[in-house]
């Protein structure tokens, strides 16, 4: 596609230009984002990696993982760990709950998450997005990035609008391809 604007490349997963970015930013340094937002598969093989821009992580990413890295997006830049569970109870033992506070900080600058926000409704809006046609109707906004890895082995929407986010993996646990699936 020649020279593109960073918002063209992610509406389009024009990975080089990920690959890019990471480059000039130094991997560990994009590391250290998904650790603020407590991402559980990380490791020190990881590091110096620059395959990671496009999801090359040695022992993959969960999904709930996925997950919490665009809802941080969708809450202006604050992780939070909140959950929906209130009390685990086991029922010989009672209350198993330790301290489930929540707490929330501040990775990405609010406005950085504003602007790739609006970089990724074009994702779902934008004639040439992977998710084209995706996106909700009426006046609720929505943002979103697919991804799908060589030989089509496994594919990924992840998604978000102001109230709600969800990640979507489709694959098989012992990784074969799956022709025809896309973004």
């Amino acid at each position: 596609h020649g020279n593109v604007t960073v918002r063209e490349a992610l509406n389009r997963s024009l990975n080089t230009v990920a690959w890019q970015i990471l480059t000039d930013i130094g991997v560990n340094f994009g590391l250290d984002y998904l650790g603020q937002m407590e991402f559980q598969r990380l490791t020190y093989i990881d590091n110096d990696v620059p395959s990671l821009s496009i999801g090359g992580f040695t022992n993959g990413v969960r999904v709930v993982d996925m997950a919490k890295g665009y809802s941080t997006l969708a809450n202006g830049g604050v992780y939070n760990d909140k959950t929906c569970i209130r009390r685990i109870e086991h029922e010989q033992q009672g209350d198993l709950t330790k301290n489930m506070k929540p707490f929330a900080k501040q990775v990405y600058q609010e406005d950085t998450a504003y602007i790739l926000t609006d970089i990724l409704k074009g994702t779902l809006t934008e004639p040439y997005g992977t998710g084209y046609g995706l996106a909700l109707e009426g006046d609720m906004p929505a943002a979103g990035k697919t991804g799908t890895t060589n030989s089509s082995k496994d594919t990924w929407f992840c998604g978000y609008s102001r109230y709600y986010t969800a990640a979507v993996w489709i694959g098989y646990d012992i990784p074969r391809s799956m022709p025809g699936i896309y973004g």
